[in-house]
This record gives structure tokens, sequence and C-alpha cells, in this order.
């Protein structure tokens, strides 16, 4: 995680062939998040959703489909601190997860 020159925290998270998400797991604080998605996967298409009602509070914001060699970024704000599991929708079943953590 980095902090852009306008305050915003940056974390890039990878998506590849092998169903994981590198980091599967990052920390941010409290406030504004700008979260990018790499596919650097040669075959695979990916999504980043967080889980609905699984957080301590909802994150709408959402990477809808990325192919091959793509990249998106999506900004939200956070200010409870707990856990809010993400998925790849279209790899859930092979344990394609992954957890940002807001601390306290």
């Amino acid at each position: 995680m980095t902090t852009a020159p306008d305050g915003v925290q940056e974390v890039t998270v990878r998506t590849q062939d092998d169903y994981l998400f590198t980091p599967a797991a990052f920390t941010v604080a409290p406030g504004r998040v700008r979260l990018t998605v790499e596919n650097v996967a040669e075959e695979m298409v990916h999504n980043l959703r967080f889980r609905p009602d699984a957080g301590p509070e909802p994150i709408v914001e959402e990477i809808t489909l990325l192919a091959p060699g793509e990249s998106r970024t999506i900004e939200f704000t956070v200010a409870q601190p707990g856990d809010h599991p993400f998925d790849c929708t279209f790899h859930l079943q092979v344990g394609q997860t992954g957890t940002m953590t807001v601390s306290g």
C-alpha cells in the first residue's frame, strides 16, 4: 500500500492463471482507497467483488471483467475497522478469494 500525492491510499492486486490474488490480503487505514487490479494471466478472465454483507460496511464498487493483460481501478471510502472479504466470482469455487483489512 502506498499513499498517492492526493492522499488516497493505493493498492495493486494481481491475478494470474493460478486462481490467486497477489497479495491475497492487505491492510488499509480508514479513508479513501484506490484499488487497481491487474490481470497478468495469459488465458483467464477475472473480476473482483467485495462480498455483500460480509464486511463491517458495504463496498459496492467492483471490477466486473478483466481480460488477460487488462487492468482497472476503483475508488471507495472505508470507515469501519474490520475485514472485507473479496472474490473472483468466476473462480470462487476453486478458492480465488482475498481480504482487505481496515485497521482500527
